[in-house]
């Protein structure tokens, strides 16, 4: 029971009216800078990542073989992640990161998922990933 009363003999006087989206449970008394950096985590996933690492991240969360993937680094640091990125599908989480970098994001036939840098996209660099 979570913020309520048990009253001997007499029903349960309950003080908290509402849900519980997550919980943690841990074996040890947490820091202040434990707890923030856990809610922090909670409120602003992601947060401070580049393009590549962003889509590097979208692409663990569906389990893509890293042996095929070919992702750029990035320019950009990208905002924390919003319930947009729960709510869309990975590949449309991926155009999006992409388009902020300005960049390209390619999944070939073989399943290869290669993602450029804008530099790399207007051709300030000699390649595209193969």
């Amino acid at each position: 029971m979570i913020g309520g009363k048990i009253n001997l003999g007499g029903p349960v006087q309950p003080n908290y009216d509402g849900t519980v989206g997550e919980v943690s449970v841990y074996n040890v008394e947490l820091t202040a800078a434990q707890v923030l950096a856990h809610y922090s985590a909670g409120t602003k996933p992601n947060s401070g990542q580049t393009t590549g690492i962003r889509i590097g991240a979208y692409l663990d969360a569906v389990a893509w073989a890293a042996s095929l993937r070919r992702i750029d680094t990035g320019q950009i640091t990208v905002q924390a992640a919003d319930q947009t990125a729960v709510i869309n599908s990975g590949l449309a989480n991926m155009q999006v990161t992409a388009d902020t970098e300005l960049g390209e994001l390619f999944i070939d036939a073989a399943g290869t998922s290669s993602s450029t840098t804008r530099r790399r996209s207007i051709g300030y660099l000699p390649t595209r990933p193969p």
